[in-house]
C-alpha cells in the first residue's frame, strides 16, 4: 500500500467518536483467506451482506404497485461475488427488474464453493427495510465492550484514494451480544470498503442483554 506523502493522519469517525491514526499505523497486513464450506444441500443462497433495498423499493412505487415475488438465479464464485444473475420468474416491470439485477450484483454471498442457486424476493413497499432505516436505534461506542482492531478497514479506505467517505450498516445481535447479521443499508459507493466495513462489524461484540437491531454509521476522512 502506498501511503500519500501529503497526508498526515486518517480520521475515522465511528460510533459517535473520531480516531486520528497516523500514516504509520497502517502498515500492511495480510488477509486470511475465507474458510472453506461445503455446498448447501437446498439451493437457496446465503449473503453476508445485503445492499439497500432502496432503489428496489422506489422502482416498485414508480410502478404503482405495492408488493413483489420474482426469483433471481444466481452464479457465483467461490469467494462469494456474485458472477452472473437472471431472473426466473420476474416481475413484469423492466425498471423493477433491473432493480433487483442490479442488487443482487452488489451483494456478498458465503464464501466456500462456486455454485449456482436461488435468491426469492417477496417484498412489500410497507414492510420493506428501507422504509424503517431511520427508525433503527444507532449504535454507539457504549453498546460495545469488543472492537476489533480497525487496520484492516483503515488500509482499505485509505486504498480507495479517496479523502472522505461515509456509510452505514444494519445489524442484528443476539441476547449475548453476537452480531448475527449486517447489511450494508447505505453503501459508500465502493463495494470493496463496504465490505471491509461489514467484515469488521461481524467480528464485534455487543453488550449483552436483549437482542435487537440497530444502525451503525461509519465516517472517514483525511487531515
Amino acid at each position: 500500500m502506498r501511503i500519500d506523502p501529503g497526508m498526515s493522519a486518517l480520521v475515522v469517525g465511528l460510533l459517535g467518536v473520531s480516531f486520528l491514526i497516523p500514516p504509520t499505523a497502517l502498515a500492511d497486513t495480510g488477509q486470511a483467506a475465507p474458510a472453506e464450506t461445503s455446498a448447501p444441500a437446498e439451493p437457496r443462497v446465503v449473503l453476508v451482506s445485503r445492499p439497500s433495498f432502496a432503489p428496489i423499493a422506489e422502482a416498485l412505487q414508480a410502478t404503482g404497485r405495492s408488493r413483489l415475488h420474482a426469483v433471481a438465479i444466481v452464479r457465483y464464485d467461490a469467494a462469494g461475488v456474485v458472477q452472473a444473475v437472471r431472473l426466473d420468474p420476474g416481475t413484469g416491470e423492466q425498471a423493477v427488474d433491473d432493480a433487483i439485477l442490479a442488487w443482487c450484483k452488489a451483494a456478498i454471498l458465503t464464501p466456500g464453493t462456486a455454485g449456482e442457486g436461488r435468491l426469492p424476493f417477496d417484498l412489500s413497499v410497507d414492510d420493506s427495510p428501507a422504509a424503517s432505516i431511520a427508525e433503527l436505534p444507532e449504535i454507539r461506542t457504549e453498546h460495545f465492550v469488543e472492537r476489533p482492531p480497525m487496520k484492516d478497514l483503515i488500509r482499505t479506505f485509505v486504498e480507495t484514494g479517496r479523502r472522505g467517505g461515509s456509510l452505514e450498516l444494519g445489524l442484528e445481535y443476539s441476547v449475548e451480544g453476537v452480531v448475527t447479521h449486517v447489511e450494508v443499508l447505505r453503501s459508500s459507493g465502493n463495494a470493496t470498503l463496504d465490505q471491509a466495513a461489514v467484515d469488521w462489524t461481524r467480528r464485534a461484540r455487543l453488550r449483552a442483554g436483549d437482542a435487537g437491531r440497530g444502525r451503525l454509521p461509519f465516517k472517514f476522512g483525511l487531515q
